[in-house]
């Protein structure tokens, strides 16, 4: 889904937004998006945004957010893609990010030693040994950076992608040894851009022929970030001592270094991520989240509502279920690709509603793990998880925290696209929708069973 917001400047009210969807193709491991079809969606929501926007475009800023750790082959020229982009939750690379990490490269520090199937890095190897990178003109280039190509004409990388999803240097260079740890020839580096800017840089300005709505023609394009990133902008990440949560399909953890020491257990120090965040940020988080939840409800089946319902009539701790979400990787406080999820401590008398809690426990144990080591002090947190009062609760109990839950006036990813060259002006501008107050109960034994719970590794070979 493709999110777009017109926000004044002024005060950062949003005056419009849009959305409009993208299909995925999915088949088990693999998960590919047409760049073009993203590209019509961005055109038709934006269409829809400029078109209300009930005082023109003057001293406004426009916020795109779509999907992150998306690559694809595109021609230099114009940008055309070779074929479909390879979405962030298409695995097919799990060969090539296991051995890149048995490299032990230096930049893999900050990355706790890890590097994901999903990560752009180890796409680029799997695409390179695919031969999909037969062609002489090609770039294999994010989503992102390829948006903001098609508008400005100028091709750059982001600087805080290169940093967390491609192993790149200080500098945002990819070195062509990681490469060629997957038994792929050094030439592919040549694939990669050079030009790294930092998000929120201006990129150039929205091009004639680029065929954009006629009223943003002229209008600088930034440099655009990862959607994780971002909506923590769009949270006011800038504000000492605040983690930002986003639970969607996937989690995201991202706090300051002001927050606590992570060292050894979250991703980071990333000096360049998150603007606003000049000490440094550091980001945890799960590959499946809503995406287990989502799992779980068609498996169990009926309608969502009841099966809430049900969840909420069981008590804390699910009557000795546990559920492990992990059904792709591990992304912290220990990187494991790839993992597999599980219930476990069933029993005859346990029904839907004790799956389901579980399940919602399972996320929120697996997410407070994947903070540790920060002593926030504020917890903010956005995504379509926190619709459900009876997970928002769960999760302000294990963290042991109130979660305050901002106004869903528009995306947090597209207010943080808005601001992002301006990053410190947003905590002042946020309202809060509702504050989830802990209601008391004890989970200690079962985050302990969900621990124990943890399945071994599967063959990465």
């Amino acid at each position: 889904m493709v999110r777009v917001a017109a926000v004044r400047d002024g005060d950062g009210r949003v005056l419009a937004s849009a959305t409009s969807p993208f299909e995925v193709a999915s088949d088990g491991a693999r998960r590919e998006v047409d760049f073009l079809g993203v590209e019509a969606a961005v055109r038709d929501a934006l269409s829809a945004v400029v078109t209300i926007v009930p005082e023109g475009l003057d001293a406004i800023s426009v916020g795109i957010a779509a999907t992150a750790s998306t690559v694809a082959v595109a021609d230099r020229g114009d940008g055309g893609p070779h074929g479909h982009g390879l979405m962030w939750a298409d695995h097919r690379a799990t060969r090539e990010a296991a051995a890149i990490r048995r490299a032990g490269h230096p930049n893999l520090v900050r990355m706790l030693g890890h590097v994901s199937p999903e990560w752009g890095i180890a796409k680029l190897a799997w695409l390179a040994g695919s031969g999909a990178l037969d062609r002489s003109s090609g770039v294999v280039v994010e989503l992102a950076d390829w948006l903001g190509f098609r508008a400005s004409g100028v091709w750059a990388a982001n600087a805080g992608t290169r940093e967390w999803g491609w192993a790149g240097g200080d500098d945002g260079a990819v070195d062509p040894a990681l490469i060629e740890a997957a038994a792929v020839p050094r030439a592919a580096a040549g694939w990669v851009l050079d030009d790294v800017r930092a998000t929120g840089a201006v990129l150039g300005v929205v091009q004639d022929e680029a065929g954009w709505p006629r009223v943003l023609r002229g209008v600088p394009v930034l440099v655009g970030g990862m959607d994780s990133y971002l909506a923590a902008v769009g949270m006011g990440a800038a504000a000492s001592g605040r983690l930002c949560l986003t639970v969607g399909s996937s989690s995201a953890a991202i706090g300051g270094v002001a927050s606590g020491d992570a060292t050894g257990r979250m991703f980071g120090p990333l000096r360049n991520a998150v603007p606003g965040l000049t000490e440094g940020a550091w980001q945890g988080g799960q590959t499946t989240a809503g995406l287990a939840a989502a799992w779980a409800r068609r498996v169990l089946g009926g309608p969502e509502g009841a099966l809430g319902e049900a969840a909420a009539d069981a008590p804390p701790g699910s009557r000795g279920v546990t559920f492990r979400e992990t059904m792709l990787d591990r992304r912290n406080p220990a990187p494991r690709s790839p993992m597999r999820g599980s219930w476990s401590g069933l029993g005859l008398s346990h029904g839907p509603g004790d799956l389901y809690r579980a399940v919602l426990e399972g996320i929120a144990f697996g997410l407070a793990d994947a903070c540790g080591g920060l002593q926030p002090a504020e917890v903010v947190a956005t995504g379509g998880m926190l619709q459900s009062e009876l997970f928002a609760t769960i999760l302000a109990d294990v963290l042991a925290r109130p979660i305050v839950r901002l106004a869903e006036t528009t995306s947090a990813a597209a207010l943080g696209a808005a601001f992002a060259d301006v990053p410190e002006r947003v905590a002042d501008i946020l309202e809060a929708a509702a504050t989830t107050e802990p209601s008391g109960a004890d989970y200690e034994e079962a985050r302990a069973r969900y621990r124990r719970a943890e399945l071994p590794d599967l063959d990465e070979a």
